[in-house]
């Protein structure tokens, strides 16, 4: 695929070439790599365990995603930035591994959040995955939590970008209508990605004039 797909959004940050993904990943064509944050495998299974009825088509719709995007895309590799697994390791985790084992020509990559320290040892155990502190490919360097800004010295260059956050932002229709929307968040220095998994709860942005927003609309990113 060398065009980007009409619903995906292609940008250019840092003189590189992006796509914007609507399934909320990111996909760098020029080292055919895909960037995913905050999938959170098991999260819908923990408030089941807790009595709450949370039906399994987000689960699903987790796994038809990501398969989607490993299937059409020409991926080399795949870079999880953090909380790949929201709580102690589980059956879905189980469905993650197998995955992975249908693709071993990737190269998959975890950026360690601060979920994934709960199944650390099972996640180590996982021959098709490299856990990092950090991912850096020039000019880009990909971690779980957003790094402070201003960067420091040590990134001068670099452009963040991170998860965590999982950034939305709060549209205004007619009268009282509102909507919240997942979104890329990006800055001069850093670039925030939604969350990838279904039911993982967001945070409302603020952005100023010289940031740049682009909303997931469920199929389709649109620049604000």
């Amino acid at each position: 695929m060398t065009q980007s797909p009409t619903n995906s959004l292609e940008i250019t940050l840092m003189d590189e070439t992006l796509w914007l993904l609507p399934e909320k990943a990111i996909y760098w064509p020029k080292h055919h790599l895909c960037i995913i944050a905050d999938l959170h495998i098991g999260k819908l299974s923990t408030f089941r365990k807790a009595g709450i009825g949370i039906p399994q088509a987000g689960e699903y719709q987790n796994w038809q995603n990501l398969t989607h995007i490993l299937l059409n895309y020409n991926i080399q590799t795949c870079v999880f930035l953090g909380d790949l697994i929201h709580s102690d390791y589980n059956a879905e985790c189980k469905i993650l591994e197998e995955i992975m084992s249908q693709f071993p020509e990737i190269h998959f990559i975890l950026t360690e959040g601060n979920h994934d320290i709960h199944s650390r040892h099972h996640l180590d155990k996982i021959s098709a995955l490299t856990i990092l502190d950090e991912y850096r490919l020039a000019p880009f360097a990909l971690t779980h939590i957003p790094l402070p800004l201003p960067l420091t010295a040590e990134y001068a260059g670099w452009h963040n970008i991170a998860g965590h956050i999982h950034p939305a932002v709060q549209l205004r229709g007619k009268g009282r209508d509102r909507m919240r929307l997942p979104c890329y968040y990006c800055t001069d220095e850093q670039t925030l990605l939604p969350a990838f998994g279904s039911f993982t709860g967001s945070k409302t942005i603020k952005p100023r004039k010289s940031d740049s927003v682009y909303v997931c609309t469920g199929n389709k990113v649109m620049a604000m």
